[in-house]
């Protein structure tokens, strides 16, 4: 994790909800370790599966985070600091460590993938074309805020999709399903997931990662025919086993 804010404490805590995993978390800031472990601390967080590490160091200088081999992880995450009072300049500085990252981590035999938080939407567009993903939270803020003022049901749906120990996304091989071979409908998909617990809500095609979209196709028509082969995904909501 590059960067320090307030939501890294319910980022552990995710990670923390899984019963039966152990993850290993850097976490990477120019904010005092002290102060990041105060903060965790005052969360009253399990972390007995979790092995936390804070590193003080500035991610935009190529010397520093090289030191830390970025290639070597299974995963890397990009938030905007709290430290600096402008988005402009957070937004910037997530920029840069991100182009360094890919610099530094070209010429592994394989990138680990990066998550990019972002403050302004405009900057987003700058990732197209980019591998990696994108979200810039006041928009998914405000699209959440606009829906359940207009439906108040809508809060307990995503209450359930957000919070700790909640749904998740999952992306399921389509041989592990009881479906049509050759060609299906959408329809067959929504009754194979049903019965296993789960909801379709898409498809990802194989051999399309570094395609616009990266073969992902939600919520197709349920009459749509669809022609897959064994290593294409369904995608589909569930809890974590």
């Amino acid at each position: 994790v590059l960067g320090w804010n307030h939501r890294v404490p319910a980022l552990l805590e995710e990670f923390a909800s899984y019963p039966e995993e152990t993850f290993a978390i850097d976490i990477v800031s120019q904010v005092s370790a002290a102060k990041r472990e105060k903060r965790i601390a005052t969360e009253a967080l399990s972390t007995e599966r979790l092995e936390i590490r804070q590193l003080e160091f500035d991610y935009t200088v190529p010397a520093y985070l090289e030191s830390v081999d970025p290639a070597g992880y299974d995963n890397l995450v990009l938030l905007p600091s709290e430290r600096l009072k402008s988005d402009v300049e957070s937004d910037a500085r997530t920029i840069l460590g991100y182009l360094l990252l890919r610099e530094i981590t070209q010429s592994a035999e394989k990138a680990p993938p990066v998550l990019v938080e972002l403050h302004d939407p405009d900057n987003a567009s700058l990732f197209e074309n980019r591998r990696g993903e994108v979200i810039v939270s006041p928009v998914i803020i405000s699209h959440m805020l606009a829906r359940v003022a207009l439906r108040r049901e809508l809060r307990a749906v995503f209450d359930e999709l957000f919070s700790s120990g909640g749904s998740e996304i999952f992306f399921r091989r389509i041989a592990d399903y009881d479906v049509p071979g050759g060609e299906c409908g959408f329809s067959d998909l929504l009754w194979a997931a049903d019965a296993r617990g789960e909801v379709a809500i898409g498809i990802r095609r194989s051999g399309q990662e570094g395609k616009p979209g990266g073969g992902v196709e939600l919520t197709p028509g349920r009459d749509e025919r669809l022609r897959l082969n064994e290593d294409d995904e369904l995608i589909v909501l569930t809890t974590y086993p």
